[in-house]
């Protein structure tokens, strides 16, 4: 399987019990048509728009509304170069981010998902979600990856445990569904 990026995706996979290759694969849907490959872990919008949804069959949905991770979107810049900035165009950056700014992106992000969810379903694609003892199983594998990521936060200096509860509350309060 296809891991994304190159820790916590391989990581995931590794967990769920599947060998990653270590090979990408620019053309993934000709890869995935090809079963040069059994399946790749991306979010249904990235999915959509690389043509993946086309070149399968069948999606997997760690529960509802539950997916294998999550992606972060960062909008940074140097503080320094930003002071810089007349106060026109920093007017114009501030106004482009922030709180508001982020849950509207993440909105789109989402909406795309779902939108990308429904095609593959009209396409005759199946969805499967793991329940009951299945969804337990997973989920515990899923804590497994959880737990390497914050020892190896806290090899780094980080507090990796309450990086993972801030996060998790954060995605807590900033859902909408």
């Amino acid at each position: 399987i296809r891991p994304p990026g190159r820790r916590i995706g391989r990581w995931t996979i590794e967990s769920l019990g599947a060998e990653i290759t270590k090979q990408r694969h620019p053309k993934l849907p000709r890869a995935l048509e090809q079963k040069k490959l059994s399946g790749a872990l991306m979010s249904f919008q990235l999915a959509g728009s690389m043509g993946v949804i086309d070149a399968v069959k069948s999606h997997t949905l760690m529960g509802q509304d539950q997916f294998f991770g999550t992606s972060i979107y960062l909008f940074l810049m140097n503080q320094e170069r930003y002071e810089s900035l007349p106060d026109d165009l920093r007017q114009v950056i501030d106004a482009a981010s922030g709180r508001e700014f982020s849950k509207k992106i993440g909105e789109i992000y989402r909406d795309a998902g779902t939108k990308t969810m429904a095609e593959a379903k009209k396409r005759g694609n199946s969805i499967f979600i793991p329940e009951g003892q299945a969804y337990e199983a997973i989920r515990q594998q899923m804590m497994e990856t959880l737990s390497r990521w914050a020892k190896d936060a806290d090899k780094r200096g980080f507090d990796g445990l309450q990086l993972i509860k801030k996060a998790m509350k954060a995605i807590r309060q900033g859902s909408t569904r």
